[in-house]
């Protein structure tokens, strides 16, 4: 008996072994998937404590001039761990400079400074924002 039913039941391991090892691929697909969408859009980054003291200070902008405190420290966001944050303190930075005078070159020092280690989209945005400042672009 041991003859005849070997050959029997291999296929239906070698089947149990494919099944289970696409099931596992599978698996590990979606996970990953979820690590790369939850990485791209994560919706808890407004939560951070940077980004929100980023978006008050804007929000502070709106309302009126800053605090040399207040520009100091959307200059210190520039350097943030979060691209948002430093997408903002960018904003936050560039609008001051334009409209409070005495502080345009400290502006531009700091999104100068800002290209140089951001990310490539903080950086991008940063040399765009500074190049305004000099009237460079338009």
């Amino acid at each position: 008996m041991p003859p005849d039913d070997a050959p029997a039941l291999a296929p239906r391991f070698v089947k149990l072994f494919v099944v289970l090892g696409i099931a596992a691929v599978a698996v590990l697909v979606l996970i990953g998937l979820k690590v790369w969408v939850w990485d791209r859009y994560d919706p808890t980054v407004t939560e951070r404590p940077d980004v929100k003291e980023a978006m008050t200070l804007v929000n502070a902008r709106r309302a009126g001039p800053l605090t040399d405190q207040q520009f100091q420290r959307g200059v210190e966001l520039l350097r943030s761990d979060s691209d948002i944050a430093q997408l903002a303190a960018n904003t936050l930075v560039q609008t001051d400079g334009e409209l409070t005078p005495e502080r345009k070159g400290a502006a531009i020092a700091a999104l100068d400074e800002c290209a140089k280690a951001a990310p490539p989209k903080v950086a991008e945005t940063a040399k765009r924002a500074a190049a305004r400042l000099r009237g460079e672009e338009k």
